[in-house]
């Protein structure tokens, strides 16, 4: 957030706590948004605002010294995603997207690919300034102002989805950075299978999902050519019947993300040392 407000980029106003006293402080009398600073695929998420608010009480933050939180103020917008490839500072690869629908509000099912220059202008200006090398995410809040950007993933994320195959492999060999590649805008993919299962735990949302499931937009996983991603993906759910019964998350609304991410999520714990 320092690096992106000193390269005059748009952030939110944030604050990082280091015990429960100073969360209650930050959050007092206003719209936020709170979560671990260390945080990658962690559910532990703390707002006052739209789907996920009272979903996490103040209580149930578990902030110290060693585990500390961000509070951000609350950002309201169109959630717009990048995705890029970046050598030496220099983009190769870009696509953008949205997430028409999402599993629990906690990550999309389908994406579609779009077109916001403004967020290429971001992701270059920050590879540039870092001289950044690999695989770069972005996601930002679309508003009035224009894109707010609110979180960094230094990793691939499912833009690539959106981008070409052949694009996504150019990308990657164009070591001198002589050309950036744009993702064209309406590329759009899905995961059936989560589709499915938000038509029948969500009823009411039935209908939105069975337009893009019944719709043009392209499998993910199940992909002909190879089909044991989709036979895994199945199987996988063992995983969260596994979490259950050793008494995870118990919110329905985080459940099946919590154990997903079970062993893959990190909030700043120190990593377990198992003798040789």
């Amino acid at each position: 957030m320092k690096l992106a407000g000193d390269l005059g980029l748009k952030v939110p106003q944030s604050a990082v706590v280091t015990d429960r006293a100073g969360l209650a402080e930050a959050t007092k009398g206003r719209e936020f948004f709170a979560k671990p600073v260390f945080s990658r695929g962690g559910v532990s998420l703390f707002t006052n605002v739209g789907v996920l608010a009272g979903a996490m009480k103040l209580e149930d933050c578990d902030v110290s010294a060693q585990s500390p939180w961000i509070v951000e103020e609350f950002v309201h917008g169109l959630d717009v995603c990048t995705f890029s490839v970046v050598q030496h500072g220099k983009v190769t690869g870009h696509s953008a997207y949205v997430h028409p629908r999402e599993i629990e509000h906690a990550g999309g099912i389908v994406f579609e690919s779009v077109s916001e220059p403004e967020c290429l202008q971001v992701v270059r200006k920050i590879a540039e300034a870092t001289g950044y090398h690999g695989q770069l995410s972005f996601d930002f809040m679309k508003t009035d102002a224009g894109m707010v950007l609110i979180e960094c993933n230094p990793r691939p994320t499912a833009g690539v989805h959106v981008m070409p195959e052949e694009m996504f492999e150019e990308a990657l060999l164009d070591k001198g950075g002589k050309s950036v590649r744009l993702a064209e805008a309406g590329t759009q993919r899905k995961y059936s299978v989560a589709l499915v299962r938000d038509m029948l735990l969500h009823f009411r949302e039935a209908w939105e999902d069975a337009r893009y499931l019944f719709g043009d937009a392209k499998e993910v996983v199940a992909e002909p050519r190879d089909l044991l991603p989709a036979l895994y993906q199945v199987l996988s759910y063992a995983r969260v019947f596994a979490f259950r019964r050793a008494g995870g998350v118990s919110s329905p609304s985080t459940r099946l993300m919590a154990a997903y991410f079970d062993d893959v999520s990190f909030n700043g714990d120190e990593p377990e040392v198992r003798a040789p």
